[in-house]
């Protein structure tokens, strides 16, 4: 099956608690409609695997409730544990070069995926506590497709995130 990357974070934002992330529901919905037609890999590494960048990492329980819920779902950081001949960014570049299709939220993984061609589903909340400055500029639709030619959508709730990914992935 093609690769499909979902990169995810659940850490404080600009001193606030979680804005921009995808939570256990919708990761269910997610990849309950793709993985018949994708490998999924997760990521959303731990502090173990991850430069400290001065924000909070908490529990959201989403491994426990993939693991038992769609077992099929390959993990970034279980991938890496079996291949510790790569650092941690080698194997993410492996699997991102072979991949195709990414959902990504805002930060980061939103940039890194960007870098490789294919289409990359861009989930980035707009909130009262702050909004990123990516969405406030319109970074997604001015400049993100320019790293290489890959196609970005964004969406700024969780339900125009299943419309993109519904209108932008062929099952």
């Amino acid at each position: 099956k093609p690769l499909f990357i979902i990169c995810n974070k659940y850490n404080s934002e600009w001193g606030h608690p979680p804005i921009t992330y995808l939570s256990v529901e919708i990761l269910d919905q997610i990849i309950a409609s793709l993985k018949s037609t994708f490998q999924i890999v997760y990521c959303r590494p731990g502090n173990n695997k991850i430069k400290d960048d001065n924000s909070s990492v908490f529990d959201l329980n989403e491994h426990e409730f993939i693991r038992k819920n769609h077992p099929e779902v390959l993990f970034i950081e279980e991938l890496h544990d079996q291949n510790l001949d790569l650092s941690f960014n080698h194997l993410q570049l492996m699997c991102f070069a072979n991949a195709d299709h990414f959902i990504s939220v805002q930060g980061g993984y939103s940039i890194f995926c960007s870098y490789f061609k294919g289409t990359n589903i861009i989930y980035g909340a707009r909130s009262n506590k702050r909004t990123a400055d990516e969405i406030i500029y319109k970074a997604y639709d001015r400049w993100y497709h320019k790293f290489s030619g890959s196609k970005i959508c964004y969406a700024d709730s969780y339900t125009k995130l299943l419309q993109l990914i519904d209108s932008n992935v062929h099952l």
